[in-house]
């Protein structure tokens, strides 16, 4: 679209930019005002003094660190991965390298088909959190409607 208008080089650069923070600002203040889902904060404190947790999502870094911070959650989790050059596959391989997980005791929760794919990739296992617009009824993982049931599913995979 600037192209069409005939902006270029750094103009456009500064431009797309403007828009681009014109959206995150929009986002951000769209998350503020819905807040966070019941039961969050709860089964996040629980969770995180058991379990070592991340986000690995498709959102630019600095917008979930951003919302992360807004939401006073970044505290529970030991690293944020955003959307960079790599994908979540590699993101999630990234973090079983880094803290030297075994796959098989890693717990991936997602609500995207790119999630499903990062943990089949990576050999871990899979939590659906179905939702109205994934529609994960029937599926071949596990899945859960709400935070709160997060805790006792994972105990499924406990050794």
């Amino acid at each position: 679209m600037l192209v069409e208008k005939g902006i270029k080089g750094n103009e456009l650069e500064v431009q797309s930019k403007a828009y681009v923070d014109e959206y995150n600002n929009k986002v951000q203040s769209g998350i503020q005002s819905l807040g966070l889902l019941e039961d969050v904060m709860e089964t996040l404190e629980k969770l995180s003094k058991k379990y070592l947790l991340f986000i690995n999502t498709a959102t630019p870094k600095d917008s979930i660190d951003e919302t992360v911070n807004n939401l006073g959650i970044s505290r529970y989790f030991k690293e944020i991965y955003g959307a960079t050059t790599k994908s979540k596959t590699e993101n999630l391989s990234s973090i079983v390298q880094k803290k030297n997980l075994i796959p098989s005791e890693v717990v991936v929760i997602g609500d995207g088909e790119n999630d499903v794919e990062a943990a089949k990739e990576n050999e871990t296992h899979f939590i659906g959190f179905a939702n109205d617009w994934n529609k994960w009824e029937k599926q071949k993982f596990q899945t859960v409607k709400s935070f709160n049931e997060i805790e006792g599913v994972l105990k499924k995979y406990e050794s």
